[in-house]
């Protein structure tokens, strides 16, 4: 994973911003039917702490967390939302 952060720090400017958003949570989950349509897919979840470390070793700084719960009709698992600065 950090190799895919340090890719992104390469390309962005120094001093860019990294937003990035994902469902909370360990391991993955996989979905058969999305809104009444056949589909295979998976989700992997992340903690706040690993991507934390995962943009720290890619170089980025100045990382922000906001954690939410779900709302009614989301799936049941926290939103993270994360903001990083580029160092390089």
């Amino acid at each position: 994973m950090t190799k895919v952060f340090q890719d992104l720090a390469r390309v962005l400017k120094p001093g860019g911003k990294l937003f990035m958003a994902f469902h909370g949570g360990e391991g993955e989950l996989h979905r058969d039917e999305w809104y009444g349509e056949t589909v295979s897919i998976d989700f992997r979840l992340f903690q706040g702490k690993e991507m934390t470390d995962y943009l720290e070793a890619a170089g980025f700084q100045n990382i922000r967390i906001i954690e939410r719960d779900p709302y009614e009709f989301e799936h049941p698992t926290k939103r993270i939302y994360m903001l990083a600065s580029n160092s390089k």
